[in-house]
């Protein structure tokens, strides 16, 4: 069993406006933190200490069989999050 915590950012702009108390209290950074982006890890590596995400252009399929493929997986985010 992991402690997990989930934090959606959906406009990281938005979350860097605020006051500093208020981002530490989303993300302390004295915790491990890793983004999943099922899009590109451009900008994460300023809120997390590892990414999930896209690295190259996708393709077309089956969206359960490309995050599989991509690390979208519930098994790979685990691990990663150890």
């Amino acid at each position: 069993s992991i402690r997990t915590r989930v934090v959606s950012m959906p406009c990281q702009e938005v979350f860097l406006a605020q006051d500093a108390e208020y981002r530490a209290s989303v993300l302390p950074g004295n915790v491990p933190t890793l983004s999943v982006e099922a899009s590109s890890e451009y900008g994460w590596h300023r809120f997390s200490h590892g990414q999930i995400g896209m690295t190259r252009y996708g393709m077309s399929g089956p969206a359960s069989e490309l995050f599989e493929k991509y690390g979208f997986g519930k098994g790979n985010i685990a691990s990663k999050g150890r």
